[in-house]
Order: C-alpha cells, then sequence, then structure tokens
C-alpha cells in the first residue's frame, strides 16, 4: 500500500514539476493533425466520411473512430446536425477501423461499422 502512495506522489512531483518549470514544448519530425497531434502510424492523407441516421431521419450525434487492431481512440465528432454528415481526415490508408454512432438521448443503441477502410 506504501508503495503505491509513494508511486502516485512521485508522479504528481513530476507533473508539477513540468507545469511549473516548462513553458512550452516543441516536437519536430512528427506529422502534425489539425485535430490534435497523434502517432504518426495513424497519421495520413486519407478520410472517412458517413451520414448519421435515426430510424431514417438525418441527426446529430456523437461519432467515434477506433483503429481496429489496437482500438486506439483516434478522434470523436458531432455530426452535422442538419446533413447528419461526418467526416475524419487525415488517415493512415493502411489502418483499419471501427466507426460507432452513440445515441447520447438513449434511445437506441449504438451503430457500430466494423472493418472500416478509408476513401483515397
Amino acid at each position: 500500500m506504501s508503495n503505491t502512495v509513494l508511486v502516485t506522489s512521485v508522479i504528481r512531483t513530476a507533473a508539477q514539476y513540468f507545469i511549473e518549470h516548462i513553458d512550452s514544448v516543441r516536437l519536430t519530425g512528427f506529422p502534425i493533425s489539425t485535430h490534435r497531434l497523434l502517432p504518426p502510424k495513424y497519421v495520413g492523407s486519407s478520410k472517412i466520411i458517413g451520414t448519421v441516421r435515426v430510424t431514417g431521419v438525418l441527426a446529430q450525434r456523437r461519432v467515434s473512430l477506433l483503429e481496429r487492431q489496437t482500438l486506439f481512440h483516434i478522434k470523436s465528432v458531432q455530426s452535422d446536425e442538419i446533413t447528419g454528415a461526418f467526416e475524419f481526415t487525415e488517415l493512415s490508408a493502411e489502418k483499419n477501423y471501427i466507426v460507432i454512432a452513440d445515441d447520447g438521448e438513449q434511445g437506441y443503441n449504438a451503430a457500430i461499422a466494423d472493418w472500416v477502410q478509408v476513401n483515397d
């Protein structure tokens, strides 16, 4: 039990040091994504597009993208409230993905598309 407290204490101290003493960090050599910095193996020039419908009606819902093999969360977006459209850009064409559209209103189960590949 005391080892756990010690590790937690060390992690907090390191985080506090970083916040108090490091003004900025500059990373070089990584492809930069417009939505956030992703590991290079997930970044590319491909995209996945789609439309969300709930009982046949275009809808705005949260849509999440995961890399198929590792279940790494790439990004979540909101589909457009009028067109139901969503888009994930800057994706590697070398990966397979899972797309999940969930109903935050809790009226329906999530819709899941597995083994999704990108459109170039």
